[in-house]
């Protein structure tokens, strides 16, 4: 652009002043007051070199500025990036703890598990040393039985010689009443051991069925925790993506506010702004 009005320049006594006044207003801001006072004053032209070294001054002014502000801008980023580390670091520490507890629990629900079970044996091995001594105490009660009949038996044949049918009648209804007892004996024994089979087959079940309730329990532990897990990661995705909306916003209002101060600058002096329009047109 300034090698056009260097080509094309005018006389340097040759001054053209447009006045440009705001509206007029009840009450004027500022800048007003300031743009109105600086078109009233009159001025010199400028030389095409002090005109070129203004300019020069202005870019490097505004170099600086946007130098100053990519400065900020990376302070801030690294702030937010330190800030967005130190959530990433909490969240871990806190998904180690959920963690942590949970194997807690899972031991200690183990524990008990083994516990109960541990009673369980020994309730079984305690009820089979009843029935043992049962069934010995009554072996042995069936064997006093016998020693006593057989003593009965031995004295009715010493003392009784006469009677041999009645007492072989006798001994024959002895014999059947003690098979009687042998055989209740066997079966009270027998219904016993089944007793017990079907007891240690309650047993197992139940052992089965807690073994199936912690089975459940850990894969729903599990899939809250791989629940969590997501919903962290969806949360940590959804902070950087909010992170990257703020950061374009910084940029895109960065953009504005230089946009807004090079017109600012750009209407600054509103009779060079005239001047460099009115030469415009007469080129």
């Amino acid at each position: 652009g300034w090698s056009r009005f260097k080509k094309y320049r005018m006389p340097e006594s040759v001054v053209i002043e447009v006045p440009v006044k705001s509206p007029v207003q009840g009450t004027k801001s500022p800048a007003q007051v300031r743009l109105e006072s600086r078109a009233n004053e009159p001025r010199s032209p400028l030389s095409p070199a002090a005109l070129k070294q203004n300019l020069e001054n202005a870019e490097i002014n505004r170099k600086n500025l946007l130098m100053a502000r990519a400065e900020r801008c990376r302070d801030n980023y690294s702030k937010a990036k330190e800030i967005s580390i130190t959530q990433k670091e909490a969240f871990n520490e806190k998904t180690n703890q959920q963690a942590e507890t949970i194997q807690n629990r899972l031991a200690v629900a183990e524990a008990n598990r083994l516990a109960q079970t541990e009673k369980y044996l020994e309730q079984t091995k305690a009820m089979n040393q009843r029935v043992q001594e049962a069934q010995k105490k009554r072996e042995e009660q069936i064997a006093s039985e016998k020693e006593e009949l057989d003593k009965s038996v031995s004295s009715s044949m010493e003392r009784i010689s006469a009677a041999e049918e009645r007492r072989t009648s006798m001994l024959r209804e002895a014999q059947e009443k003690a098979a009687a007892e042998v055989a209740k004996a066997k079966e009270l024994a027998a219904k016993k051991q089944q007793s017990l089979q079907d007891m240690d087959e309650k047993i197992k079940e139940k052992l089965s069925a807690a073994e199936d309730r912690r089975n459940v329990i850990l894969s729903e532990q599990k899939e809250k925790a791989a629940a969590a897990y997501i919903h962290a990661k969806d949360v940590s995705a959804q902070q950087q993506a909010k992170e990257t909306q703020l950061r374009d916003d910084l940029e895109n209002k960065i953009q504005a506010k230089l946009a807004e101060a090079e017109n600012r600058r750009l209407s600054g002096s509103p009779a060079k702004f005239a001047k460099a329009k009115t030469d415009e047109s007469i080129n």
